[in-house]
């Protein structure tokens, strides 16, 4: 609804009309969908190919600041809006819902020679992946493990073990897999209980022991 209203009034009807047909329900489950109060700003900014001023609130200090957007695409990813924008000549990626202010300038903008969106979002998420899974880990999985990785390993994590896991002669299957640090990846592998087996790093395997004896005295 929030990005049709930000259309123009001569999409406004085929906008409509492929809602009456089509429902994206992007968010996941037991989540609630982020509040996105300057997506139709950043919306009809994209369209009309105009230049915005924004405040974006980010993690590090100043965690609040003022940059001249220029929005060439709108992605939807996990139920979260991105804008990819041009500032300073260079194209970067934002959360909508981390805008603050945005105000329209009256003023355009030229696209980036060669700019394709999808293409350009699919080697933004494989720089973050690169940037964010630093470490590695050597784990086994049962087959029960390998089966049920998808609901709760990382996405990194379930494709390392589809493409170089190898089974060992009882059936478990052996990979190295990404891990953004140790504590978000031990988090991850104990959901798997006695269906996986941390081997490499010494520290992560030590780390692991420790806290499921940890467990088993609470229930002893």
């Amino acid at each position: 609804m929030i990005l049709r209203a930000a259309l123009p009034a001569s999409l406004r009807e085929n906008a409509h009309r492929l809602s009456e047909r089509f429902y994206l329900d992007a968010p996941g489950w037991y989540r609630h969908p982020e509040d996105v109060p300057y997506l139709p700003v950043v919306a009809s900014a994209v369209w009309d190919r105009q230049v915005i001023q924004a405040t974006y609130r980010r993690w590090k200090e100043p965690t609040e600041v003022t940059r001249r957007l220029e929005p060439h695409g709108l992605v939807l990813k996990a139920g979260i809006w991105y804008v990819v924008a041009r500032c300073d000549g260079v194209m970067r990626t934002y959360r909508v819902d981390q805008i603050v202010t945005a105000t329209a300038c009256d003023c355009g903008f030229a696209v980036e020679p060669g700019f394709e969106l999808v293409s350009h979002w699919h080697t933004y998420l494989a720089d973050f992946h690169r940037q964010l899974y630093t470490g590695r880990a050597v784990i086994r999985l049962s087959g029960e493990g390998v089966r049920r990785m998808r609901h709760l390993l990382s996405a990194a994590a379930v494709t390392a073990v589809e493409t170089v896991g190898v089974a060992d002669a009882d059936g478990w299957v052996r990979a190295r897999v990404p891990i953004e640090s140790a504590d978000l990846a031990l988090a991850d592998f104990l959901r798997l209980g006695a269906e996986i087996e941390i081997l490499e790093p010494a520290e992560l395997r030590e780390q692991a022991a420790r806290t499921i004896k940890a467990m088993a005295a609470i229930y002893d």
